[in-house]
């Protein structure tokens, strides 16, 4: 297995797909790459940033990771339930900023703490996830599943397009705004009105008189 540290590529088009399978990279940055479909299989990611790249439907079956950023990386079609982690636990150290990750999916992944913040991360499967404490703020979440998954304590404040049943997950202390946290009470059975002007109070006096 090879080992890189420093800064590994910048700037390249990555025509051999498999460039990357087994590699050990530790504290490394890879910036501008393009490499759709690229073999991440039986890596290592450790302490990395990946910055401005293009990995859509990257292939990571047993790879490992810790402590790795990816911002404005398109990651979309990545299927994370294939990386080797203890008990799919994958969530600590494990950042998206500005990412899209549409259609990934990370079905019943421990996603515990992970930052998924101003991505685009539409009808991707967080279905049967642990997602305790996750950062999702301002991230556009529309179609994503999120069947049986665990929200406690997780921030949704500025995220849009989700609509999960309460009934189906746990959410305690979990945090969302408007308009989202309109929809999720209407899907338990209240109306939500927006908020009325109030009466004069001379006819609410009149009307009680």
């Amino acid at each position: 297995m090879a080992r890189m540290t420093a800064d590994v590529i910048v700037d390249e088009h990555l025509t051999d797909l498999d460039g990357l399978r087994r590699a050990e990279l530790v504290g490394c940055t890879i910036e501008g790459v393009t490499g759709e479909g690229l073999s991440l299989d039986g890596a290592r990611l450790e302490s990395c940033r990946f910055v401005d790249c293009h990995l859509r439907r990257a292939s990571m079956v047993g790879t490992r990771i810790d402590d790795t950023t990816f911002l404005r990386t398109n990651l979309s079609g990545v299927d994370w339930t294939t990386l080797a982690w203890s008990s799919f636990r994958i969530g600590p150290g494990l950042r998206f900023a500005d990412c899209t990750l549409d259609y990934s999916t990370f079905h019943g992944v421990t996603l515990t703490d992970v930052v998924i913040h101003a991505c685009r991360a539409r009808e991707v499967d967080f279905g049967s996830c642990d997602m305790t404490g996750a950062d999702l703020r301002f991230t556009d979440l529309t179609d994503a599943r999120f069947d049986g998954s665990t929200l406690v304590d997780a921030d949704l404040t500025g995220a849009s397009g989700y609509a999960f049943d309460l009934n189906d997950l746990r959410y305690r202390g979990c945090k969302v705004s408007l308009p989202e946290a309109g929809a999720l009470l209407q899907r338990l059975g209240l109306e939500v009105l927006p908020v009325p002007m109030p009466d004069p109070l001379e006819d609410v006096l009149r009307a009680t008189s």
